[in-house]
């Protein structure tokens, strides 16, 4: 529209304008907002700025990034006065406007008496122009919502009188470790809280039956079978297979989650005997479940519909626009599918890598990092399975407290095992991500896992090394699995430095909001 030419709108912009805004002080403009261009409406209704008027921030004293959302673009004519942002999603834009909306937001984030809207503007329109005039293949763009802020509502500060100043020291104790580790979360993500995260039950009933009873990995958890040879019940296991094998019609879900099912079981009963060596038909039965997992649907029910808490860093990662709405669904619990449909707390085997969604066979090399890899036949073993049908890692890097033994038939997969206590923010040798940048480069697709549990401590680490990895400034990680640990009681937790809801937020928002893959391990 010639009032409006570069508007930058989403839908979450235009419900929180409306809502909060305009229809306090402009009603006016609110019937003909989603259908006249809203510069004109607030001109009409009085918003005016001077040319040297400063950007306006909309919507909180945080500052998040969802809550800015009207700015002025000073002495460029060829624009209207009033441009309203790409906040956490954008209908039918180009990459290019979605990445220019992106830096303009971070860049009024990070300095906003300092930003030069003009020059950012002017680098745009004149690559518009300049790739207007030519032919281009691109394909269709998608657009991806992040929540909604929830409003008003009462929030609460939480005391750290820690300094964010890094390097962060050395921790000696799992308690020191796990405060440490908070501290990092409050530095990156703020200290405000929404006060009273309630914990309740949110298990989803799935009806998936089958028949022969769901393979659980009781035997896995608490040691890999040193005795492991055949698989005992073989008559089970080759009816699992079949039925793995079955490709049923989209529009009956119960049964292709049946067929799901027992890929999941037919997978975890070979890892359960066999464990420790390769075996040729299970590359197969992990492809045809991550084909099941791609036409399976199913409504994930008692999810958030808003957002209390604040949007992350986008940092560490790389994002993947096209493909993270394509990943297994996430739970309010952050509980995975076979704990909604078969009861089973911990499973390994339904998520959907981005190497099931799209080809990287142009990475320079594949990458494997594990911490907290505890033993070999649970993580490091059902994450090389899963991405098997694909490609074998070029890298592994296995990282644990404790030592780690490598099964002899994996020992030509270039597995490097590191025994230590991985710190947070240290920028030592016993900081991850003070050591990634010198096992990986951009080109290559890096797949990390982080599970690290202390047993009977409120505070543990993953809350801020998720922080200090979105904190980073390079972008070197494709896809991302970690366990978060909150006050969830239906399963025994008791961390009560964090709720359920802020720990569904962030994961989704990760997704939404900056495109990343990211995984809840269970």
């Amino acid at each position: 529209r010639q009032s409006c030419k570069a508007c930058l709108l989403s839908p979450h912009s235009f419900r929180e304008v409306v809502t909060d805004q305009l229809a306090v002080h402009f009603p006016s403009a609110v019937p003909s907002f989603q259908t006249n261009a809203p510069a004109t409406d607030f001109a009409q209704q009085g918003l005016r700025f001077t040319a040297a008027a400063s950007p306006l921030a909309h919507g909180g004293l945080e500052g998040f990034l969802g809550q800015n959302v009207l700015m002025h673009v000073a002495e460029v004519s060829e624009v209207s006065d009033v441009m309203v942002t790409w906040i956490s999603g954008m209908n039918d834009a180009s990459g290019l406007l979605q990445a220019f909306a992106k830096e303009l937001m971070q860049s009024f984030l990070r300095a906003p008496g300092s930003l030069d809207a003009k020059a950012m503007f002017d680098r745009l329109i004149t690559t518009v122009q300049t790739t207007t005039t030519t032919t281009t293949t691109a394909g269709p763009t998608r657009a991806f919502s992040g929540l909604p802020p929830c409003g008003s509502g009462a929030t609460v500060v939480v005391a750290d009188a820690r300094s964010c100043t890094l390097p962060f020291k050395r921790q000696d104790t799992p308690q020191t470790m796990g405060l440490s580790a908070e501290a990092r979360f409050n530095c990156v993500l703020g200290r405000r809280r929404w006060a009273g995260d309630i914990d309740r039950p949110v298990r989803q009933s799935i009806k998936c039956p089958i028949e022969s009873g769901f393979w659980k990995l009781d035997s896995l958890l608490n040691a890999c079978p040193a005795n492991a040879s055949g698989i005992s019940d073989s008559a089970r296991l080759a009816s699992m297979t079949a039925k793995c094998f079955k490709r049923p019609s989209a529009s009956r879900p119960a049964r292709v989650c049946r067929s799901m099912s027992a890929c999941a079981s037919a997978w975890n009963a070979i890892n359960e005997n066999q464990w420790h060596r390769r075996v040729d038909e299970l590359p197969r039965i992990v492809l045809a479940q991550h084909k099941l997992m791609q036409i399976y649907t199913t409504p994930i029910r008692d999810a958030p519909q808003c957002s209390r808490f604040p949007l992350p860093p986008c940092g560490g990662m790389k994002p993947h626009w096209d493909l993270v709405d394509k990943l297994e669904p996430l739970f309010p619990d952050l509980r995975n599918l076979w704990y909604h449909a078969h009861a089973t707390l911990i499973d390994f085997t339904p998520y959907l890598p981005l190497p099931a969604l799209a080809n990287f066979s142009n990475a320079k090399r594949r990458i494997l990092i594990v911490v907290g890899a505890n033993r070999f036949c649970r993580a490091p073993k059902y994450l090389m399975d899963m991405y098997s049908p694909y490609f074998d890692f070029d890298q592994i890097h296995l990282v644990d407290a404790h030592a780690l033994d490598v099964p002899s038939a994996f020992l030509s997969r270039n597995i490097t095992t590191r025994q230590m206590t991985a710190q947070v923010a240290t920028r030592d040798d016993a900081d991850i991500f003070a050591a990634i940048p010198s096992w990986v480069t951009e080109d290559d697709f890096v797949a990390l896992m982080w599970d690290t549990d202390f047993e009977g401590q409120d505070a543990t680490l993953e809350w801020g090394i998720l922080a200090d990895l979105l904190s980073m400034h390079w972008k070197l990680v494709d896809e991302l699995f970690i366990e978060t640990h909150f006050t969830q009681k239906a399963i025994g937790w008791t961390h009560t430095f964090h709720g359920r809801q802020e720990a569904y937020e962030l994961l989704y928002q990760l997704r939404h909001h900056c495109g990343f893959a990211i995984h809840a391990w269970p």
